[in-house]
This record gives structure tokens, C-alpha cells and sequence, in this order.
């Protein structure tokens, strides 16, 4: 068993996934950018679950779940069964063939593996998917990084 984060008052948050996908690449891509722009007081460390963690001190994990259209990526289910402490660990999901323009929050239940979950569609282009418009996926995910960020806030 690992033992989890030590400094609440960090400004350093672990994102952890499960290989190279395009929608990891966006998520990341997105994040990084977007709390940027809000001048958000996180930084953002990414790493793959396969190569472990090295805690340091770390304020909240993020994990983030993709390429599933219902359930969790056995790698980072038995990743997150393998934390001793879950507290701070946020589970993120994106939908895998999701057309729905809705973000759902999840309070920490067996079905989210114990932790606060976040989910939302994978869908980043409007181009042949059922969105409106570019500025509708937007808003969808800017809707959950705002979920993220007050799981994190919650951390202190």
C-alpha cells in the first residue's frame, strides 16, 4: 500500500493516466491552458500510471480515466486501490462515445472506487459529432475543470 500526499498547503497536483491517447493529450492540453489563463494557483504534473508516482508533495491526485464507455481503466482502478489515504484523490472520466453536453459530479462511493469523480464527454471537435457548435465543448469542459479545481480548493 502507498501512502498518500503530505503539504495540503502545495500548489502541486498530480494528474495520473493510463497511456498516450488523443484524449488524454487534449485533457492535459486543456487544463494546462485553461488554468493558465485563470491564473489558477496550481501546477500541474502529469504521470503515467505505469511509471508510478513519486509523491513529493503533492496538494490533490487527479485521475484521469478515458477510453471507457462505462467503468474504470483496471490500471488505474488497481492504482487507486493501492492508495492507503484517498482523501485529495479526484477521479476523472471522460466518456468514451458520449454525446451528452452535461458534466456530472460524483461524491466518493464504491462505484467511483472510494474518491470524488468528475465526467464528462471525450468529444473536443464539434466536426461530426451532435454539439452545436466548438464553443458548446468548450463550455462543457471549462464546466468540469471548474469541478476540479473546487475538489482541489476543498484540499486545505
Amino acid at each position: 500500500m502507498v501512502s498518500l500526499f503530505g503539504d495540503s498547503s502545495s500548489s502541486r497536483v498530480a494528474i495520473v493516466y493510463n497511456g498516450v491517447s488523443a484524449t488524454n493529450k487534449e485533457a492535459l492540453h486543456f487544463l494546462r491552458n485553461e488554468a493558465a489563463r485563470a491564473d489558477s494557483q496550481y501546477t500541474f504534473d502529469t504521470i503515467n500510471a505505469k511509471n508510478g508516482l513519486n509523491r513529493g508533495d503533492y496538494k490533490a491526485l487527479i485521475v484521469m480515466n478515458t477510453g471507457f464507455e462505462t467503468g474504470v481503466d483496471p490500471v488505474l482502478s488497481g492504482f487507486i486501490q493501492s492508495l492507503d489515504d484517498k482523501s485529495g484523490v479526484i477521479l476523472l472520466t471522460f466518456i468514451k462515445g458520449s454525446s451528452e453536453i452535461e458534466v456530472n459530479s460524483y461524491p466518493a462511493s464504491p462505484s467511483t472506487e472510494g474518491v470524488d469523480a468528475v465526467s464528462a464527454s471525450s468529444l473536443w471537435k464539434h466536426k461530426g459529432s451532435p454539439f452545436k457548435s466548438n464553443k458548446d465543448i468548450k463550455a462543457m469542459h471549462g464546466e468540469w475543470l471548474d469541478l476540479v479545481l473546487q475538489y482541489i480548493d476543498k484540499q486545505s
